[in-house]
This record gives C-alpha cells, sequence and structure tokens, in this order.
C-alpha cells in the first residue's frame, strides 16, 4: 500500500542519515525487512520474522559494525525498494533473495572462525 511504501521511505531516509552519521544500521535494517513483511498482510509470518529480530538483536549491531557493510546493504535496499514501486515482484523477490544470501554467507563465515577472530579482536 501507499502507507507501506511510506514506511519504507522513511526508513531508506533514517538509513542514509545514519550512514551519513557513521553510525550502523541495524534498527533501520530490521524495519526495512519488517515493513516489507507487514505489508504481506501475513500476520503470522510477521510475527514470527518480528521474534527472530528480537532474538538476534545482538548480532546486527556486529554485522553492521562495517561501515562499508552498510553501505553495501542500504544500496541493496535501495534496488529493492524500486523493485517493489514497479510492481516487479520477479526482480524484487530474486534481490532480496541475493541480499539475505549475503548476509547468510557473512554470518558462516563467522562461524567458521575467520571473521569470529576479527570480531573478538575488536571486542
Amino acid at each position: 500500500t501507499e502507507e507501506n511504501f511510506e514506511r519504507l521511505r522513511e526508513i531508506l531516509a533514517a538509513s542514509e542519515a545514519r550512514l551519513a552519521a557513521g553510525q550502523g544500521l541495524a534498527r533501520e535494517d530490521r524495519d526495512f525487512h519488517l515493513e516489507i513483511v507487514r505489508a504481506t498482510q501475513n500476520s503470522v509470518f510477521h510475527k514470527i520474522c518480528s521474534i527472530y529480530y528480537v532474538m538476534g538483536e545482538r548480532r546486527l549491531p556486529i554485522y553492521f559494525n562495517d561501515p562499508a557493510r552498510g553501505q553495501r546493504s542500504h544500496a541493496e535496499h535501495l534496488q529493492i525498494f524500486d523493485a517493489l514501486v514497479r510492481r516487479d515482484g520477479n526482480l524484487a523477490q530474486a534481490l532480496m533473495s541475493a541480499h539475505l544470501q549475503g548476509a547468510e554467507s557473512y554470518w558462516k563465515g563467522l562461524l567458521s572462525g575467520e571473521e569470529m577472530a576479527r570480531v573478538l579482536e575488536k571486542a
């Protein structure tokens, strides 16, 4: 709906402001993804995704500790948003899939040990 698009625009603007200030996008990333889920009008799926973010709320700041990762994620969010505005569901789905696979690759690498050592050095 137009309400969903307006909320996504607000989240993207907040993301740009945080990036400009050198801050991470943990909250904005969560809000972006949950707004898309909310737009499906599937309350069960929204609840499941919301719980997922509550359970992982400590991991997103780690993920977005790297400013380049925040920039990349925001650029991907802009592409996904553009596809949604154009009502190109196939493109939006493909972009979201690639976006989520990027995050999954990071966490798999972290669990493998190399990235974990770097994160723990910074902690």
